[in-house]
């Protein structure tokens, strides 16, 4: 499995025969040039994957399937605050 970064994306699909999709399913993506298989020709996708696990595919024929993931950001561990130091009282003179 290939992962890529998360970003905007365009996707350039060629689809020379009417018995066959193409599907990107995902995290906030779900497009496919079908249902009905009627599509051939050239479509251009413009996306934004954000992390997780994509999956591609052609609908009707199982075999032809790929997938890969888009690389979520490291969690930034929250700063420790920082303790004010404790003012010292002074001692009165007597």
């Amino acid at each position: 499995m290939k992962a890529i970064d998360r970003g905007a994306y365009t996707i350039d699909i060629i689809d020379g025969g009417n018995d066959h999709d193409f599907h990107l399913s995902g995290p906030g993506v779900n497009k496919s040039t079908g249902p009905d298989l009627v599509f051939v020709g050239a479509q251009t996708w413009n996306v934004t994957l954000n992390g997780g696990f994509f999956r591609f595919f052609c609908d009707p024929h199982d075999i032809m399937v790929g997938d890969f993931s888009v690389k979520t950001p490291p969690v930034k561990a929250k700063p420790k605050k920082k303790s004010k130091p404790k003012a010292k009282k002074k001692k009165k003179k007597r």
